[in-house]
Protein backbone atom coordinates (compact mmCIF):
# COMPACT_ATOMS: atom_id res chain seq x y z
CA UNK A 1 0.00 0.00 0.00
CA UNK A 2 1.30 3.43 -0.96
CA UNK A 3 1.83 5.77 2.01
CA UNK A 4 3.36 8.92 0.45
CA UNK A 5 3.90 10.91 3.65
CA UNK A 6 5.43 8.05 5.65
CA UNK A 7 7.61 7.11 2.68
CA UNK A 8 8.88 10.69 2.33
CA UNK A 9 9.49 11.05 6.07
CA UNK A 10 11.15 7.65 6.33
CA UNK A 11 13.46 8.37 3.42
CA UNK A 12 14.74 11.70 4.77
CA UNK A 13 14.58 11.42 8.56
CA UNK A 14 18.08 11.87 10.03
CA UNK A 15 19.54 12.93 6.68
CA UNK A 16 20.05 16.32 5.08
CA UNK A 17 19.23 17.93 1.76
CA UNK A 18 20.79 20.93 0.01
CA UNK A 19 18.11 21.12 -2.68
CA UNK A 20 19.26 24.26 -4.48
CA UNK A 21 22.97 24.48 -3.66
CA UNK A 22 22.47 27.77 -1.79
CA UNK A 23 23.50 28.30 1.87
CA UNK A 24 24.01 24.61 2.59
CA UNK A 25 21.23 22.67 4.37
CA UNK A 26 18.44 25.15 5.10
CA UNK A 27 14.84 24.58 6.21
CA UNK A 28 13.52 25.75 2.83
CA UNK A 29 15.47 22.97 1.09
CA UNK A 30 13.29 20.31 2.71
CA UNK A 31 10.09 22.19 1.80
CA UNK A 32 11.24 22.55 -1.82
CA UNK A 33 11.97 18.84 -2.09
CA UNK A 34 8.57 18.05 -0.56
CA UNK A 35 6.77 20.31 -3.07
CA UNK A 36 8.67 18.68 -5.92
CA UNK A 37 7.60 15.23 -4.67
CA UNK A 38 4.00 16.46 -4.56
CA UNK A 39 4.25 17.13 -8.29
CA UNK A 40 5.07 20.83 -8.50
CA UNK A 41 8.25 20.28 -10.50
CA UNK A 42 11.73 21.58 -9.76
CA UNK A 43 11.61 24.55 -7.38
CA UNK A 44 14.08 27.40 -7.94
CA UNK A 45 16.24 29.36 -5.53
CA UNK A 46 14.82 31.15 -2.50
CA UNK A 47 16.81 32.80 0.27
CA UNK A 48 14.96 31.96 3.47
CA UNK A 49 11.62 31.03 5.01
CA UNK A 50 10.78 34.65 5.81
CA UNK A 51 10.57 35.31 2.06
CA UNK A 52 8.06 32.52 1.40
CA UNK A 53 4.92 34.71 1.65
CA UNK A 54 6.11 36.77 -1.33
CA UNK A 55 7.45 33.87 -3.41
CA UNK A 56 5.26 32.83 -6.34
CA UNK A 57 6.91 29.42 -6.42
CA UNK A 58 5.46 28.63 -2.98
CA UNK A 59 2.07 30.22 -3.54
CA UNK A 60 0.93 29.02 -6.95
CA UNK A 61 -1.53 26.14 -6.70
CA UNK A 62 -1.57 26.19 -2.92
CA UNK A 63 -4.04 27.50 -0.39
CA UNK A 64 -2.56 30.06 2.01
CA UNK A 65 -4.22 29.96 5.43
CA UNK A 66 -3.45 32.53 8.12
CA UNK A 67 -4.21 31.98 11.81
CA UNK A 68 -5.65 28.47 11.86
CA UNK A 69 -5.50 25.43 14.07
CA UNK A 70 -6.90 23.41 11.16
CA UNK A 71 -3.62 21.65 10.44
CA UNK A 72 -3.38 18.45 8.44
CA UNK A 73 -0.53 16.00 7.94
CA UNK A 74 1.51 17.27 5.00
CA UNK A 75 0.67 20.97 5.43
CA UNK A 76 3.63 23.32 5.15
CA UNK A 77 3.80 25.72 8.09
CA UNK A 78 5.77 28.95 7.91
CA UNK A 79 7.07 31.19 10.66
CA UNK A 80 7.98 34.67 9.41
CA UNK A 81 9.09 36.04 12.76
CA UNK A 82 12.78 36.17 13.65
CA UNK A 83 15.62 37.09 11.29
CA UNK A 84 15.19 34.30 8.71
CA UNK A 85 11.90 32.63 9.67
CA UNK A 86 11.37 28.88 9.56
CA UNK A 87 9.44 26.44 7.39
CA UNK A 88 8.46 22.85 8.21
CA UNK A 89 5.98 20.13 7.26
CA UNK A 90 3.21 18.97 9.61
CA UNK A 91 3.57 15.36 10.73
CA UNK A 92 0.83 15.16 13.37
CA UNK A 93 -0.95 17.03 16.17
CA UNK A 94 -0.74 15.58 19.70
CA UNK A 95 -1.79 17.15 23.01
CA UNK A 96 -1.96 20.67 21.62
CA UNK A 97 1.43 20.50 19.91
CA UNK A 98 2.26 20.35 16.24
CA UNK A 99 4.95 17.80 15.39
CA UNK A 100 6.78 18.81 12.23
CA UNK A 101 9.37 17.36 9.90
CA UNK A 102 12.05 20.02 9.68
CA UNK A 103 15.64 20.67 8.73
CA UNK A 104 17.99 23.23 10.29
CA UNK A 105 15.65 23.74 13.22
CA UNK A 106 18.04 24.06 16.15
CA UNK A 107 18.90 27.72 15.65
CA UNK A 108 22.59 26.92 16.12
CA UNK A 109 25.29 26.03 13.59
CA UNK A 110 22.89 27.02 10.84
CA UNK A 111 23.09 25.08 7.62
CA UNK A 112 25.26 22.27 8.97
CA UNK A 113 22.63 19.57 8.44
CA UNK A 114 24.14 17.60 11.32
CA UNK A 115 22.94 16.76 14.82
CA UNK A 116 19.79 18.73 15.63
CA UNK A 117 20.02 20.44 12.23
CA UNK A 118 19.53 17.15 10.37
CA UNK A 119 16.00 16.34 9.22
CA UNK A 120 14.02 15.46 12.33
CA UNK A 121 10.52 15.42 13.83
CA UNK A 122 10.18 18.15 16.44
CA UNK A 123 7.20 19.37 18.53
CA UNK A 124 6.20 23.04 18.71
CA UNK A 125 3.36 24.96 20.30
CA UNK A 126 0.49 25.60 17.92
CA UNK A 127 1.33 29.32 18.14
CA UNK A 128 4.75 28.65 16.56
CA UNK A 129 3.79 29.34 12.96
CA UNK A 130 2.25 32.33 11.15
CA UNK A 131 0.53 30.66 8.22
CA UNK A 132 -0.03 27.39 6.42
CA UNK A 133 0.46 26.41 2.78
CA UNK A 134 -1.77 23.56 1.68
CA UNK A 135 -2.17 21.96 -1.72
CA UNK A 136 -4.85 19.54 -2.99
CA UNK A 137 -2.33 16.69 -3.31
CA UNK A 138 -2.14 16.29 0.47
CA UNK A 139 -5.82 15.25 0.50
CA UNK A 140 -5.01 12.41 -1.90
CA UNK A 141 -2.07 11.37 0.28
CA UNK A 142 -4.23 11.50 3.41
CA UNK A 143 -6.87 9.25 1.84
CA UNK A 144 -4.16 6.70 1.11
CA UNK A 145 -2.95 7.04 4.70
CA UNK A 146 -6.53 6.67 5.99
CA UNK A 147 -6.93 3.42 4.03
CA UNK A 148 -3.63 2.09 5.39
CA UNK A 149 -4.62 2.96 8.97
CA UNK A 150 -8.02 1.31 8.59
CA UNK A 151 -6.37 -1.84 7.27
CA UNK A 152 -3.90 -1.81 10.18
CA UNK A 153 -6.70 -1.29 12.71
CA UNK A 154 -8.61 -4.25 11.32
CA UNK A 155 -5.50 -6.41 11.69
CA UNK A 156 -4.73 -5.08 15.19
CA UNK A 157 -8.29 -5.80 16.37
CA UNK A 158 -8.06 -9.33 14.99
CA UNK A 159 -4.75 -9.77 16.82
CA UNK A 160 -6.38 -8.62 20.08
CA UNK A 161 -9.30 -11.02 19.54
CA UNK A 162 -6.81 -13.88 19.11
CA UNK A 163 -5.06 -12.84 22.33
CA UNK A 164 -1.67 -12.23 20.70
CA UNK A 165 0.96 -10.82 23.08
CA UNK A 166 1.43 -7.05 22.70
CA UNK A 167 -1.63 -6.73 20.44
CA UNK A 168 -3.48 -4.32 22.72
CA UNK A 169 -0.48 -1.99 22.86
CA UNK A 170 -0.10 -2.06 19.05
CA UNK A 171 -3.81 -1.30 18.71
CA UNK A 172 -3.52 1.64 21.14
CA UNK A 173 -0.54 3.07 19.23
CA UNK A 174 -2.39 2.82 15.91
CA UNK A 175 -5.50 4.47 17.39
CA UNK A 176 -3.34 7.29 18.80
CA UNK A 177 -1.77 7.81 15.38
CA UNK A 178 -5.20 7.83 13.74
CA UNK A 179 -6.35 10.57 16.14
CA UNK A 180 -3.21 12.65 15.51
CA UNK A 181 -3.90 13.29 11.83
CA UNK A 182 -7.01 14.59 10.06
CA UNK A 183 -8.39 13.33 6.74
CA UNK A 184 -10.58 16.26 5.82
CA UNK A 185 -10.89 19.98 6.48
CA UNK A 186 -12.81 21.09 9.53
CA UNK A 187 -16.20 22.44 8.56
CA UNK A 188 -17.26 25.95 9.47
Amino acid sequence: MNRPWLNFKGTWLGKRIDYDGVYDFQCVDLAKLYLERLGFGKIGKLGNAKQVPQADLFNTGREKIVGTDNLMQGDIIVRTRDKYGHIAIVDRIVDGKVFVLEQNGSGKNSGSGTGPNAIRVQPYKLSFYDFVLRCPKIFENLQEERAAIEKALKQRRADVARGEPGAEQRLAVTLDYQRSIRYQKKSG
